[in-house]
């Protein structure tokens, strides 16, 4: 689950660590350093949304992180790299062509999106991927007037409180 509202002159990330959890038992998985959110060299943040399908492994391609980022260089070139690396890599997409994850893109200035079908959106408010996003989605709009981490809290508590399932430790970071 990752949550990334933008505000002001940054983007607020709210990122669950119960998928993480899953990870140290997923005898697929790549990561051995258990990596789910990614810095590059030119101030990006970089997270996949289902870090324990293995198709994070976006996150390890130091070419792909450390490029400039702007919407052309997304579409023409990120999306079809990253199906590559990942048909390269037999990892998890459907056999429609569909990538099992999203990810997310932002720095300061910018808030961009790729999901699970590789649509790629540039974001003025938020972005939620991952399970309950129907009820975080609604309380996040509910609650525009508050701070972006107090937004994330009570869309997760919401979420937990009605799916009778616990969305937390969450991780936020700017």
């Amino acid at each position: 689950m990752i949550i990334a509202i933008k505000d002001k002159d940054r983007v607020v990330i709210g990122k669950t660590i119960t998928d993480l959890w899953a990870r140290f038992s997923d005898k697929d998985y790549v990561d051995p350093e258990n990596v789910a959110i990614r810095f590059s060299e030119k101030g990006y943040l970089f997270a996949c949304s289902d870090a324990n399908r293995s198709a994070d492994i976006v996150l390890f391609d130091d070419d792909l992180i450390n490029a400039d980022m702007d919407p052309k260089i997304i579409v023409k070139g990120v999306i079809p790299y990253i199906q590559e690396i990942l048909k390269e890599n037999g990892k998890p997409v459907e056999e429609d062509g569909n990538w099992r994850n999203a990810l997310v893109i932002c720095n300061d200035e910018h808030l961009y999106d790729i999901g699970v079908r590789f649509g790629f959106y540039e974001v003025d408010d938020y972005v939620c991927h991952g399970y309950s996003v129907e009820l975080i989605t609604s309380v996040l709009d509910a609650t525009k007037d508050l701070s972006p981490e107090e937004r994330i809290v009570k869309a997760l508590s919401f979420a937990s409180k009605i799916r009778k399932e616990n969305l937390f430790p969450v991780v936020i970071t700017d």
